[in-house]
Parts: structure tokens; sequence; C-alpha cells
């Protein structure tokens, strides 16, 4: 997965795309740049269970791992791959 990473920097910033939340009383959606915004600066604590931002195409990668026995493109890519016989 090439365009995975904890923090965007340089050219790849114009590359992210805007979030959205619902507005609180109305439920209409507003933009929200303040968890966007997060995304630009390298982030104290690596965490390797949630924070990540990436292409679709890697989030496409990575989910098609999880769902043929683990393997993609003929690579195992889990412990279910690999023990398949």
């Amino acid at each position: 997965m090439t365009d995975t990473s904890f923090w965007v920097d340089g050219p790849d910033t114009a590359r992210l795309a805007a979030l959205y939340a619902p507005m609180p009383g109305t439920g209409k959606a507003f933009r929200y740049d303040v968890m966007g915004d997060r995304a630009l600066t390298k982030p104290t604590l690596l965490s390797g269970s949630g924070g990540l931002v990436g292409s679709a195409r890697d989030y496409h990668r990575f989910t098609s791992c999880c769902w043929p026995r683990g393997s993609w493109t003929g690579c195992a890519c889990s412990a279910a791959a690999r023990c398949a016989s």
C-alpha cells in the first residue's frame, strides 16, 4: 500500500478529501475541517489500531486481503492463506 500513512504532507495534501459531519439539531451536513486538519501533522503516537490516512485504492487492496482466504494477487496476506492447502 503505497498511499497509506499516519499523516499527509507535501504535494499529497491537495489530494485529501473533505470530511463532513451532521450539524447537531438539524442533521444537515457541514464541512468538518477540524478532523481533516489532524491528518496534516505527524501524530505523537503512531497507533497501529487507528489514525491511518489512505487512498481508496489502498483501502481496496487491504479489504481484498481480508476477503478470499487472506490472499491478494496470489500473495498470502494472512494466516488463513498461509495455512490453506
